[in-house]
């Protein structure tokens, strides 16, 4: 039914396009189809249209025939207004033929048709013109007033409905701009959350790494100096005249438990110079500061994080020092390589690049893990919520991550394939 009814509409795009013969193969197509399947109206709509194909090319009398065969076919459908057309068709046909008692009778039988506006319209202009030929003036004025009537009843309809789409269009743009308007208020009060949960996450990591360190300094001193006082104790008794040094296995047992323990102060007090580095508690909020030391330390802080499964190759490039805020940096690297290392479920790699390019920092952190589907890429810098340990908290990490990165006046982007995932940021300097 598909294919019959796109030939009856090629055929009718050829007849509007100058091609009525190419029109007539199509409409004979679609009448031998439409036949056998038993669809009378397309049948009938077929052959009307097959022989107004045919008028064009100047066969009144194949028009004729293809006519009244539309005609016989009414009886099995109710279409008044179909059936109209056909009428007024033929009425021009004969009109055009000087038979203009055929004319007038078809077109009467039209005009009592229960027809559409448009096709009472041409009716009513076609009855003017034949009884304005018969010389009944009268008659031809009352259609010729219909016409008119109903002329200005289609205009009046158009324009109501031109006004009613011009009142739909603005309602849609008023509906559009409070959408707007909503969506952007929505976004800017995201933004501010997003920067206040940063502070306060900041100040949190600032104010616990520094009770942490005046907690681990204060016994770390304690125990610095108890070591070097046993230190000059055991020299002092071993040299004491008149008194035996003690034998050698225990002297050395004394020795070595002393420097194992120097040792693991001095790993403890490596640990807290990190630390205070990481957080920089002894800078102002805005330093002159090389990006490729804010990773190093990134890194050594998270290395006992990192999986051995998790290779890390950093290729550092020289690059110079710009002016920024590096505790928001180091969050922001460390979300980051975070972020990198848990997406490799297996053995992988996280390659750091960092170059300077047209002053510009370019710094990538690529890694080999799971990649991002499309949907998830569209919205890794959002506001979202993360399931953890069978609890739903709001997850500002990333979202967090672009903001620090705009504030620097950089971007952020992310590419994703098959072959792993690259973070890469841009900051300019001067």
């Amino acid at each position: 039914m598909g294919e019959l009814r796109a030939l009856s509409v090629l055929g009718e795009a050829q007849h509007l396009a100058g091609a009525p013969d190419a029109a007539v193969l199509l409409f004979r197509e679609c009448i031998a189809g439409a036949s056998e399947v038993a669809l009378p109206l397309l049948t009938l709509c077929a052959w009307r249209d097959l022989g107004r194909s045919y008028a064009t090319l100047g066969q009144p009398a194949e028009a004729l025939s293809c006519y009244q065969e539309s005609l016989l076919r009414f009886d099995e459908v109710d279409q008044p207004d179909a059936k109209a057309q056909t009428l007024l068709y033929l009425a021009h046909l004969h009109f055009e033929e000087g038979r203009i008692e055929e004319a007038l009778r078809d077109a009467s039988r039209a005009h009592a048709l229960r027809a559409g506006p448009a096709t009472q319209l041409e009716i009513a202009e076609l009855l003017a013109h034949l009884y304005e030929d018969q010389g009944d003036y009268k008659t031809a004025l009352l259609h010729a007033r219909n016409h008119l009537r109903l002329k200005e009843h289609i205009h009046g309809q158009e324009q109501a409905t031109r006004l009613k789409n011009v009142q739909i269009r603005r309602a849609t743009e008023q509906a559009e701009h409070a959408a707007e308007v909503h969506r952007l208020r929505y976004v800017e009060l995201a933004q501010s959350h997003v920067q206040l949960v940063q502070a306060e996450r900041m100040q949190a990591a600032e104010r616990l790494v520094a009770g942490l360190l005046h907690e681990i300094n204060t016994p770390l001193g304690v125990i610095n100096a108890s070591m070097d006082t046993i230190q000059r104790a055991f020299a002092k008794t071993q040299s004491l005249p008149g008194r035996d040094p003690l034998p050698t296995p225990i002297a050395t047992a004394m020795q070595t438990a002393n420097a194992s323990a120097r040792e693991a102060t001095e790993r403890i007090g490596h640990l807290v110079g990190q630390l205070r580095e990481f957080v920089r508690l002894d800078q102002a909020d805005q330093a002159l500061t090389n990006l490729n030391e804010l990773l190093r330390a990134t890194l050594r802080l998270l290395e006992p994080q990192i999986p051995d499964r998790v290779r890390v190759q950093p290729h550092l490039e020289p690059i110079p020092s710009i002016l920024c805020y590096p505790k928001e940096l180091n969050q922001v690297f460390l979300t980051l390589l975070a972020h990198a290392a848990d997406a490799i479920e297996d053995l992988g790699t996280i390659t750091i690049r960092s170059t300077d390019v047209n002053k510009t920092i370019r710094m990538e952190i690529k890694h080999t893990g799971k990649s991002l589907p499309p949907e998830e890429q569209a919205g890794l810098f959002d506001l979202g919520f993360a399931e953890r340990d069978a609890t739903v908290r709001l997850d500002v990490g990333m979202a967090m991550c672009r903001n620090i990165i705009h504030r620097h006046r950089g971007q952020i982007s992310l590419r994703s394939t098959d072959e792993g995932t690259c973070l890469e940021i841009e900051l300019p300097h001067q």
